[in-house]
């Protein structure tokens, strides 16, 4: 029998699908920095649920990896596609100068060596997730076939969490910057960008706990103290990654929302079975919808109301996240209810045909 899909997860990616929006669809200051460092948990909690459904507890097989890959790359495709269709409509309506400037951006000098160094696509830099995903599954191929390596590949996960602290947060790069004078643009791909701690340790991270999990250790052990007790802890780390982001200003990840990311992880395996209907199917049908098309959605918000003369507005400034929120779920629903009658109709036909063709050799 197939095991029960964990709901708890679900509603972690719904919540973390919406604070990916919120982020880029800014609040106005103060609340900006805030909304910002709040949210800073939800990549890698992508990172580390696709880490966590990439494993078992056998070593996954490349024909596995390879079928997994296809999607993904897929879903680039699918996705380059969109934004390039999108480009020339939105600019060639709007501006035919920045659609000049989008060819000139898009094919910019550079950008295959910064894709293989931090997976920045060519435009619409969003999309950075799923190259890298794709790149991780590819370095899988080299690094996760074997228990042993599995184990070597672990040790990156503590020595790329500190660099990033080490880097971010806490400054010590100034302190390197002002020793060895690194140029401002490579200092700035180490704050942010660098793949090394942007995307693998949180990869490991799921894979270590399906790991665990399988093996029953006993951290993943449910008890009622800690099921109790692991909610508080998503609060509190919260409040400190919020507490973070104006003491430190802007970093891509906090300690508070490292720490948040593995507490919600931790939780979702003691506790797969959280229920709440509309942010199960959020988390589960539409998150990889929001993310792929909200910067779509907010450019053509940002772009109506600035034809109607109402983008400074307050009114408008305070609730472009939400309408942002609320526009990007309604336009998934529609592609995903579009796609979900497409694949009906094909597996109807196929079966249909099996059957006919069953029947024809009775």
């Amino acid at each position: 029998m197939n095991k029960q899909r964990n709901t708890t997860l679900d509603i972690l990616k719904a919540f973390a699908c919406v604070h990916v929006v919120m982020i880029h669809a800014v609040f106005p200051d103060p609340v900006r920095l805030g909304v910002r460092s709040s949210g800073c948990f939800a990549v890698p909690l992508f990172f580390c649920i696709s880490g966590y459904f990439f494993s078992s507890h056998k070593t996954p097989d490349a024909s596995s990896i390879a079928r997994k890959l296809r999607h993904i790359v897929g879903l680039i495709f699918a996705s380059e596609v969109f934004y390039i269709v999108f480009a020339i409509l939105y600019h060639g309506l709007w501006n035919q100068d920045n659609l000049n400037n989008f060819w000139v951006a898009y094919f910019k000098q550079g950008w295959i060596e910064k894709y293989f160094i931090s997976n920045q696509p060519p435009a619409y830099a969003h999309l950075w997730f799923l190259y890298a995903l794709a790149t991780l599954y590819i370095v899988s191929l080299v690094f996760l076939n074997t228990r042993r390596r599995i184990h070597i590949a672990y040790l990156t996960i503590p020595v790329s969490l500190i660099t990033i602290i080490l880097l971010q947060e806490f400054g010590f790069l100034h302190i390197i910057r002002n020793t060895f004078r690194i140029p401002g643009r490579v200092s700035d791909l180490l704050r942010s960008s660098f793949f090394f701690y942007r995307a693998l340790p949180f990869f490991l991270f799921g894979i270590l706990l399906k790991e665990m999990e399988v093996k029953n250790k006993r951290l993943l052990q449910p008890t009622p103290a800690k099921l109790r007790l692991f909610p508080l802890l998503m609060i509190v780390f919260q409040i400190c990654a919020v507490v973070e982001g104006y003491a430190f200003s802007i970093a891509q990840f906090y300690l508070g929302s490292m720490l948040l990311m593995a507490t919600m992880m931790i939780y979702a395996i003691m506790r797969p079975n959280v229920h709440c209907k509309p942010m199960e199917f959020i988390g589960d049908k539409l998150s990889t919808y929001v993310y792929i098309l909200h910067v779509a959605v907010m450019k053509i918000w940002d772009s109506v109301t600035g034809k109607l003369h109402i983008a400074d507005r307050p009114l408008v400034k305070w609730t472009r996240p939400l309408m942002t929120v609320v526009l990007s779920l309604i336009i998934s629903y529609i592609v995903y209810y579009i796609l979900e009658q497409i694949r009906t109709k094909h597996s109807r036909g196929v079966i249909g045909k099996d059957v006919q063709e069953l029947t024809d050799r009775a």
